[in-house]
């Protein structure tokens, strides 16, 4: 897991379509990370974004969603199409199309093959990229999925969710029988025994998939024979990669690649890319750091894919200590070990967590808009997600933003939208960077200072009654981020309580907006505290109260009905 890791984060910037400013002709292969800029948005919101050293993009992100799902064991399936798939939607890094269509179909709530658009059931079924063998390693870690039998079953049902062709699950197959064998053998790898026993063994990972979950008008007839064709393309392919094994020189690796088509217009196909991987750990099985480098820099592949699967297959051969440097540099490199370690013990790495849809998305979506650097939520199987920085990126017509989210699981998130604006403004609050930063621009953030004659007593009631959560804290002053409280002076307490009294007087108040279920226990905290309540003004058609603070303020309780918690 650690080299697909290293490999997706050493081949991404090498990939045709992975938009590097500057292009790739001039790049050298090293056994190193660097930093790169990243061409993004198309033709209606191009901008540049920086890529820190060591990220890794889709196939990474997938490969750990699917870690994650095995390692919940049963019914790891419906975990994956409620939850992963849905929620990568949000955070996906160069994600191929079939694969974005098919979670976003999860995201709406149905299959991709179930579709009523018939343009899209039609792509779905002639989708044989290869989204889904960038996934697949996990599937050869869980104790439950040890026989290929088991395995081929896991494989399948993982394909279907986002790919209908089969080239997509025959490549997993292939792929996932080879790094099988690696973790089971006991004895040396001779040159070329891989991809003879590939051929050998044919029968066990060509066996036609079960498609009984697809609906009554699916032609299986048609399908099956699809497949019967393409078992006989993968073994052609294979009898090139054992022909060029047996050239032996280097200069032959480009050749063989081309004839298995990993430059040509076929090689984001499962079966293409499944092979080329296979060929090239063949190949430098005894110098796997060459093999990696072959890989992640065969310039017109697929790299990212074709480094990750390599340099995987590799690691299943040698173990994690070749890639040193690179696997403790390369993104998230220590949750990448745990969720291995969770995916080989049956231990779930992750707690309860609902079906992630568009209403979760939105609502999402709605707390980015007013959040700020600092701010936590919930964000499903990644527990509590704490914005670590804001950044807003340059371009002509459409706004766009990236926040970038440190999440309780381990796994780093960024989230990117794309807003056309109203009034020259976008939806979301106005940030500007400074030295990496999120600080204000155009719109201050309001905020409000209360003095107080004894702040344990002002602090219990505002973190018991109100809710808020302490942000800052010294002998003398206390903030909640949009209030603070601070120790009023002996000299000054007298023109507080006056002060205090005129507001009751003037009918002002602290408003805060409660969610529904939190407007009654405001009030029994209340009145534990032996606090005075009293009704809000008829104005208000949602419940509401009003209490006095310890120190005499007026704060309003209203349920927010959608709107801000906070005001």
């Amino acid at each position: 897991m650690l080299g697909l890791a290293v490999g997706d984060a050493l081949g991404w910037p090498m990939e045709d379509r992975g938009g590097r400013v500057g292009g790739t002709a001039k790049v050298q292969p090293a056994f190193e990370f660097t930093k790169w800029s990243r061409r993004e948005g198309g033709r209606f919101a191009p901008h540049v974004e920086e890529i820190a050293a060591g990220t890794y993009s889709d196939d990474t992100q997938l490969a750990l969603a699917i870690a994650r799902s095995r390692s919940l064991g049963g019914d790891w399936w419906s975990y994956f199409i409620d939850v992963e798939l849905p929620l990568w939607t949000l955070y996906e890094r160069g994600g191929g199309g079939a694969t974005k269509r098919a979670a976003q179909s999860w995201l709406n709530g149905h299959a991709p093959w179930d579709q009523m658009d018939s343009e899209g059931v039609r792509r779905y079924f002639a989708a044989g990229g290869n989204g889904a063998l960038m996934r697949c390693l996990p599937h050869c870690l869980a104790p439950s999925s040890r026989w290929p039998e088991q395995r081929n079953k896991a494989l399948d049902r993982d394909g279907f969710a986002t790919h209908g062709h089969p080239r997509a699950l025959l490549g997993s197959r292939v792929y996932a029988a080879s790094v099988a064998w690696a973790l089971d053998r006991t004895q040396p790898l001779a040159y070329g025994g891989l991809i003879e026993l590939l051929i050998e063994t044919t029968t066990e990972w060509a066996e036609p998939a079960d498609t009984a979950l697809f609906r009554d008008d699916f032609d299986a007839n048609s399908w099956e024979a699809e497949w019967l064709a393409t078992v006989e393309e993968v073994i052609r392919l294979l009898e090139l990669a054992l022909d060029g094994l047996g050239e032996g020189a280097v200069a032959v690796d480009q050749s063989t690649l081309k004839q298995l088509g990993a430059f040509g217009a076929m090689k984001g196909a499962g079966t293409v890319t499944a092979v080329a991987a296979i060929f090239l750990a063949s190949r430098y099985a005894s110098q796997p750091e060459q093999g990696l480098l072959a890989a992640a820099f065969a310039r017109g592949a697929d790299t990212d894919t074709l480094a990750s699967l390599t340099a995987g297959l590799l690691g299943a051969l040698h173990g994690p200590y070749w890639l040193e440097p690179l696997a403790q540099e390369v993104q998230d490199a220590a949750y990448v070990e745990r969720v291995t370690d969770d995916v080989l013990n049956e231990r779930p790495a992750i707690g309860p967590t609902g079906a992630w849809r568009r209403p979760e998305r939105n609502s999402l979506y709605r707390w980015l808009d007013g959040a700020a650097v600092g701010d936590k939520t919930a964000l499903g199987p990644f527990g509590a997600a704490t914005i670590a920085a804001i950044e807003d990126h340059e371009t002509r017509t459409t706004f766009v933003r990236s926040w970038h989210l440190h999440t309780e699981l381990g796994q780093a998130v960024r989230v990117k939208r794309y807003d056309k604006g109203k009034d020259g403004q976008p939806r979301w609050r106005p940030f500007t960077r400074t030295e990496g930063t999120a600080t204000p621009q155009t719109k201050p953030r309001a905020g409000l200072i209360l003095q107080v004659t004894e702040l344990s007593r002002a602090r219990d009631f505002y973190e018991r009654v109100v809710g808020l959560e302490v942000n800052k804290a010294t002998k003398d002053f206390v903030s909640f981020g949009w209030l603070a409280l601070e120790h009023a002076t002996e000299a000054s307490q007298s023109t507080q309580l006056d002060l205090a009294q005129a507001a009751m007087d003037e009918g002002q108040a602290i408003r805060v907006y409660l969610p529904e279920g939190a407007l009654g226990h405001a009030r029994r905290q209340a009145d534990s505290l032996g606090l005075e309540t009293f009704a809000a003004p008829p104005r208000f058609k949602a419940p509401a109260f009003r209490c006095r603070d310890p120190d005499g303020h007026i704060i309003e309780f209203v349920i927010h009905n959608g709107k801000p918690p906070l005001i």
